[in-house]
């Protein structure tokens, strides 16, 4: 094997190790179930009617997926994070971002690929419908302690007059008056992050490899060259050409 044949395998090599990395690192965390309230009851409304909960998130996460517990007919989830901070009261919120929404077929599973940060506030909302006049929502007791991984959360109840998310609307996330009901929406979730970032990883390094690797083809004297000073200096190279 030539001088330049080895550069290539080692170029070759390295980016290979970097792939097999990333691809070992994404699959080391299996998927989890955030704990949720038992149901108490089933509110019904004919007005707007979105509920369920928020909390701050301890630590970055994957949102895999989502369903409306005990649901029939049409169910919908909505994901959303808050800009601001919390007080001690009432919280009316009209600054936040949509995550990521979803439609199902009662109680079933709606796929989402939604990161999340550590310190930011999230919002999590549903409902479902048999007749797209009345929506519902089986509440649950607040204030509930659950955790994501190993990490300690409250989950308290959020609010939203309307029967889905959009831009410019008022949410409510009830901070103090703790005996109010929250909205049972299943969050699945990953502590895999990694897995989101595989792809701008790789393309980055995989372009600073090809250009490596052309510079090196387009120089083949010049590489050459500076092997043959290695043999001249007792720096051994078998194989030179």
């Amino acid at each position: 094997m030539t001088t330049l044949d080895k550069l290539f395998s080692m170029k070759f090599l390295n980016f290979t190790s970097l792939i097999i990395l990333l691809s070992f690192g994404s699959s080391s965390f299996a998927e989890e179930t955030l704990s949720i309230p038992s149901t108490t009851r089933t509110f019904s409304s004919t007005g707007g009617n979105m509920r369920g909960y928020f909390f701050t998130a301890p630590m970055d996460f994957k949102i895999t997926g989502a369903s409306v517990e005990g649901a029939s007919g049409d169910s919908y989830v909505g994901i959303v994070t808050y800009e601001g901070e919390l007080n001690n009261s009432k919280n009316n919120f009209t600054d936040y971002t949509i995550k990521g929404t979803g439609q199902g077929s009662g109680s079933d599973r709606i796929t989402f690929d939604v990161l999340i940060n550590s310190g930011e506030i999230v919002g999590i909302y549903g409902n479902y419908t048999n007749d797209s006049t009345t929506y519902s929502i089986n509440y649950g007791n607040a204030p509930h302690s659950s955790s994501i991984g190993d990490s300690s959360i409250t989950l308290k109840r959020a609010r939203a007059n309307y029967n889905s998310l959009d831009e410019g609307q008022t949410h409510m996330l009830q901070n103090t008056d703790l005996t109010k009901e929250l909205g049972l929406i299943n969050i699945f979730y990953s502590l895999d992050t990694l897995a989101s970032l595989n792809t701008e990883w790789v393309q980055p390094y995989a372009a600073m490899q090809s250009v490596g690797l052309g510079s090196i083809k387009n120089n083949r004297d010049l590489v050459l060259a500076k092997a043959g000073q290695c043999n001249n200096s007792l720096w051994a190279n078998e194989n030179t050409d």
